[in-house]
């Protein structure tokens, strides 16, 4: 006989997911457009996948890093979609001053 368990929850749905809503930019990768320019914060894969995003600061603001399950401070990264992950885009004015 056999005995099957499951593993950890990587399977469907494969949905990526931009929370909060950025202010000071824009994340934008395959079926999302989120924040500054955009409302589509949310996009669903069809199967696991490397899934690419790149922030996109808004006049006057600089990209600070990732938040959630994305890591790092280059702007553009790729992200294991193997389930659902959830991240951020930290955007900060630009000279630290007001504007």
């Amino acid at each position: 006989s056999a005995t099957f368990t499951t593993g950890p929850v990587n399977g469907p749905p494969y949905t990526m997911t931009i929370s909060p809503r950025p202010t000071g930019g824009t994340v934008t990768g395959a079926g999302l457009n989120c924040g500054v320019n955009g409302s589509l914060c949310t996009a669903s894969m069809p199967a696991p996948m490397p899934y690419g995003m790149s922030a996109s600061p808004a006049r006057g603001y600089v990209f600070g890093g990732w938040t959630g399950d994305c890591t790092g401070t280059n702007p553009s990264l790729y992200l294991q979609l193997s389930g659902p992950r959830t991240c951020g885009a930290v955007f900060t004015p630009a000279g630290g001053g007001s504007n």
